[in-house]
């Protein structure tokens, strides 16, 4: 459809360390995106001209940065002490244009953060492979929203008052007097 498009960026790398009992990887992702969005359409016009686009000018743009540090260290006699960690940045604008009334325009900012830490011991018991594993864990989580309205001049309304102003037919003019 009209007035569609988007941009896709991506990048990961990991990094890892082995020697001995020491098992160590930290990876890290980003993601930088914008995606424009035709806006709906009433089933009416679909069916009439399925690329219109009422509402163009919509978008929603995140952008992730995200990193894991994962440890693992083998002590002997079956036991083992293992670490993760964890930090992501996910901000976020959309944008929503309205035919009714202002345009709204939304930021969401999240921070998540946390780590886990366990310690575990595979062995036999009575004959039988086991494994015992103790742990606690943490996370936190900041999330911030905010919505702001914009003006819009463009509505249906000023398309309606601007039509009959001019002296035109607004059902000719203004693409959803039928439905209103």
């Amino acid at each position: 459809r009209d007035a569609s498009n988007v941009r896709l960026g991506k990048a990961f790398g990991k990094l890892g360390y082995r020697q001995g009992g020491t098992d160590a990887t930290l990876s890290f992702q980003h993601v930088d995106n914008r995606i424009e969005q035709p806006g709906s359409l009433p089933l009416s016009e679909l069916e009439r001209d399925r690329t219109r686009n009422f509402t163009s000018g919509d978008f929603f743009k995140p952008r992730l940065e995200f990193g894991i540090f994962n440890i693992r260290q083998e002590l002997g006699s079956g036991l083992a002490l293992e670490g993760n960690a964890f930090a992501r940045h996910v901000e976020a604008e959309q944008f929503n244009v309205s035919l009714i009334g202002d345009n709204t325009r939304g930021f969401t900012d999240t921070l998540s953060a946390g780590g886990t830490v366990q310690l575990s011991h595979q062995g036999e018991i009575a004959g039988r492979d086991n494994r015992l594993i103790a742990g606690v864990e943490y996370v936190y989580n900041d999330v911030t929203s905010k919505v702001f309205e914009e003006k819009n001049e463009q509505t249906l309304a000023s398309c309606i008052e601007a039509a009959t102003a001019a002296g035109e037919d607004p059902a000719a003019e203004c693409p959803l007097v039928a439905l209103s």
